[in-house]
């Protein structure tokens, strides 16, 4: 049996993901259920093809925080549970006031949003 380019991990038989003449990727019939791997594709995720998370061949090289496939703009001063105060549809914040309560920092004064 060949060595599975796309890691240890992967135990589906190559024709659930390619065609056996061209190894070409056939996206809309893939068999494989992302939920197995613990990172579950909602939200905008589901609308993203592999290549934009996996990079390369191998597969396990992507870890399922954020980071490891979004810039942290925050450059860890936030912490790295984006989903504090993001959402999987939208990086859009719409409650950063409630979040500044939480947190220790309301925004009173000249930090009021308005």
């Amino acid at each position: 049996m060949a060595q599975n380019p796309h890691g240890d991990k992967l135990k589906l038989d190559c024709k659930e993901c390619h065609t056996t003449g061209t190894w070409l990727y056939e996206g809309d019939s893939v068999g494989f259920d992302h939920t197995m791997t613990g990172f579950v594709l909602e939200g905008s995720h589901q609308s993203v093809t592999c290549v934009d998370c996996h990079k390369s061949l191998s597969f396990e090289e992507v870890g399922s925080d954020c980071i490891s496939c979004h810039q942290d703009v925050h450059s860890m001063s936030v912490g790295n549970d984006c989903s504090r105060c993001h959402s999987n549809t939208s990086w859009v914040v719409d409650n950063i006031p409630e979040l500044h309560e939480q947190n220790g920092f309301p925004l009173n004064g000249q930090h009021q949003v308005i």
